[in-house]
């Protein structure tokens, strides 16, 4: 870990230097004596792995613009990485005014200068030389080269742009053998697509004080995307009327049109913070209709990560930030990588449409209706098994901005930074709000705590909330943003008059079936096909179409028992499915709300319009997937009740889990393993056989197969 990023014969590592690497989970290691560093037992998927930077020394290996390296943990049995990083010591007594130099746009073809001023706190004269590595960039220096001990120089940095758009480079300043590194950013000003024009303007500050001389107001995109930037010219003690900056904005530039969101932000040195989310900032060409211009002040903070525990079963969880990557990928993805993610499922009340659950189903990747999320929405997740630390990095955003709440109810965020009384946090909505919901995972333990004259009490970051009203409004929360908070644990053992569950709330209930490459009779089923499903008493249920040839995904509803209508199946019932005009033989049991019941492959018809054709004959089938991890699914089909026995063994004979031990009536059939045993433990990978032993009186049936579970 020294200069050239490899060991030479004779050359010491560099002990006590922080490594970070980060993925599906976060770690910090630092060096040895030998320069040496280690992780082990990482989860599988793709990772960054980063030297944190140390002063007085600068990074030369590897070489790629950010200094680290991106590296994928797959399935291979080796899975070992040798990374180095290499670094040199810097320039002796040399100091900068700033390390980073951000330059505000300029139009191509003209020029800008800002000063860097040197110092040297050594006790011997160095003479310095400057190198860019991009010609848009040039050092000025109308004075000496050489800098005497206690003394300074301040040289101009010019910035030419050629032609429009971003412009990165490094500066080195070099003493003899040793180099110092700078960075400089400008924009070379991007063309316009229409006269229209809005001028921003209004203080600017920076960890709480006015930004100071040369920072520079950035406005982006909403994907991140710089559309122009401004330099303050003005020190703090300078500014005046409480202004100290304007930023002019065109149509066309970075694509930005009138009704798009305008994101701003601060930079000086190596320090860019972005403004708190506090609504949305909408270009309007021409606003104000008199002219002149649009205030806005720019409070700069720092970017900000919540923590969020992942539970076996089901979470409801929410953020407070505006992530980078808005995605599925890009907010759940530790998450999704562990492979521990059952579903991921959005409650959709519009108040247009009658109220649902989108979803995200890991298997079906980018045909999921669910693609990207709201920081003003809160969230069911649905997990195999527990996940810490999952996080969300974004941009902070305001506890005030407006909530849209619809008739009935609606699951939203939380924004506050802190935990608050519940009480205090909803009393706005006075007698527009019927209940809210806090769902509760605790040591096996899932229900609904609820409020008023329930045991919900304290509402938390991190966690989000179904608020059930009786007329549209909007709400927003109360500004707690200098307040203290404080931390809250739930009462012990909420009494069951004080819980609800999913059922007695009154809400939607689904089971999302899907299917991958299927087929009927060998012939794959074309998109936009029709898939239902039926209950016994032939309410259909749930109605969808094929997404891509093969893939299909159907929410099946459930009854809602508070209702006189029959909305749906009963649990534990078996539901019907018709692709196109035709039954297929295997049936959907209805086990709990949020199962993602399989029907891949190639699928069995039993007639067009037969509905209620039960199975011939006891069939046991291969499980899919197969190959599996972690979870795999067993169908079966009893054409009469029968006294069933399904279990597992492992290549000794020895039994390892038993899934069904029990009287069941004729039908269709699906289990599922998760690769446990009957004290919940996980098995190694391995073949395995299951077998299915069924007697209805008068014939014994049994059938076994082999799987393997690989890990």
């Amino acid at each position: 870990m020294n200069g050239n990023g490899s060991r030479d014969e004779n050359e010491p590592g560099i002990p006590e230097w922080a490594i970070v690497i980060e993925g599906p989970v976060t770690a910090r290691a630092l060096t040895d004596e030998n320069g040496e560093y280690h992780f082990t037992n990482l989860p599988l998927g793709q990772y960054t792995v980063c030297e944190m930077p140390q002063e007085g020394w600068v990074q030369t290996f590897p070489d790629e613009d950010d200094g680290c390296y991106e590296i994928e943990l797959t399935d291979s049995i080796s899975n070992r990485w040798y990374i180095d990083f290499g670094n040199h010591s810097t320039i002796g007594g040399i100091t900068f005014d700033r390390k980073c130099i951000t330059f505000p746009t300029v139009r191509p073809s003209e020029s800008l200068a800002l000063p860097l001023t040197l110092t040297n706190e050594s006790a011997s004269a160095v003479e310095v030389t400057f190198v860019t590595t991009d010609g848009a960039f040039n050092v000025v220096n109308n004075g000496s080269s050489v800098i005497n001990p206690g003394e300074s120089i301040t040289v101009d940095i010019d910035f030419s742009p050629a032609y429009p758009g971003d412009y990165l480079a490094s500066l080195f300043v070099m003493a003899g053998e040793t180099t110092d590194t700078l960075f400089l950013a400008g924009q070379g000003e991007l063309e316009t697509t229409g006269a229209g024009q809005q001028i921003f303007a209004g203080l600017a500050t920076m960890h709480n004080m006015v930004a100071p001389r040369h920072a520079v107001v950035v406005a982006l995109t909403t994907s991140y995307q710089l559309i122009k930037a401004s330099l303050i010219q003005l020190s703090p003690d300078s500014v005046l009327e409480g202004m100290n900056y304007a930023l002019s904005i065109q149509e066309g530039q970075a694509g930005i049109e009138a009704g798009d969101t305008i994101l701003f932000g601060i930079s000086y040195g190596c320090d860019l913070q972005f403004e708190r989310i506090c609504g949305a900032t909408i270009f309007q060409p021409g606003f104000p209709p008199e002219g002149g211009y649009t205030w806005h002040d720019i409070i700069g903070v720092d970017f900000k990560s919540v923590n969020i525990s992942l539970r076996e079963g089901y979470n409801a969880v929410s953020w407070n930030v505006l992530p980078h990557d808005q995605s599925i990928m890009g907010v759940f993805g530790n998450a999704l990588y562990s492979r521990n993610v059952k579903i991921i499922l959005d409650y959709v009340n519009d108040g247009s449409t009658q109220p649902r659950f989108d979803f995200y189903i890991p298997a079906l990747g980018e045909y999921n209706p669910l693609q990207t999320t709201d920081f003003r929405k809160g969230y069911f997740v649905n997990m195999w098994d527990d996940v810490e630390g999952m996080q969300v990095w974004g941009q902070p955003v305001c506890a005030s901005i407006p909530l849209t709440l619809f008739p009935g109810y609606n699951f939203v965020s939380y924004l506050p930074n802190q935990t608050h009384h519940v009480s205090s946090i909803l009393s706005s909505l006075g007698e527009n709000l019927n209940v809210a919901l806090d769902w509760v995972n605790d040591d096996g333990y899932q229900y609904f705590d609820f409020y008023p004259n329930g045991g919900f009490e304290y509402m938390n970051e991190g966690k989000g909330y179904f608020l059930n009203v009786f007329y549209p409004s909007y709400f927003v929360y109360p500004d707690f943003e200098d307040s203290i908070g404080f931390s809250a644990k739930r009462k012990e053992g909420s009494s069951a008059t004080q819980r609800k569950t999913l059922s007695s709330s009154g809400m939607p209930e689904a089971v999302f079936a899907y299917g991958k490459n299927v087929q009927m009779n060998g012939t794959i089923i074309p998109k936009g096909t029709e898939v239902k499903a039926l209950d016994n008493d032939g309410v259909v249920c749930g109605t969808a179409k094929f997404l891509a040839d093969g893939i299909f995904a159907l929410p099946i509803l459930a009854d809602n028992p508070s209702t006189a209508q029959d909305e749906g199946a009963s649990k534990d019932e078996l539901v019907k499915v018709y692709i196109g005009n035709q039954l297929v033989s295997q049936r959907v049991k209805w086990t709990k709300f949020g199962d993602t019941p399989e029907l891949s492959g190639n699928l069995e018809v039993l007639a067009a319009g037969d509905a209620n054709t039960v199975p011939q004959q006891f069939v046991l089938h291969q499980n899919y997937p197969n190959p599996f991890n972690p979870v795999t699914s067993i169908k079966y089909e009893l054409p009469n009740a029968a006294s069933v026995s399904l279990k597992i063994y492992d290549m000794l004979g020895q039994e390892v889990r038993t899934l069904v031990d029990a009287q069941q009536d004729v039908g269709f059939f699906e289990v599922t393993w998760d690769g446990t045993n009957n004290s919940g433990q996980s098995v190694s990978s391995g073949i395995y056989t299951y077998r299915l032993t069924a007697n209805d009186g008068k014939d014994n049936f049994v059938q076994s197969y082999k799987m393997i579970l690989m890990k």
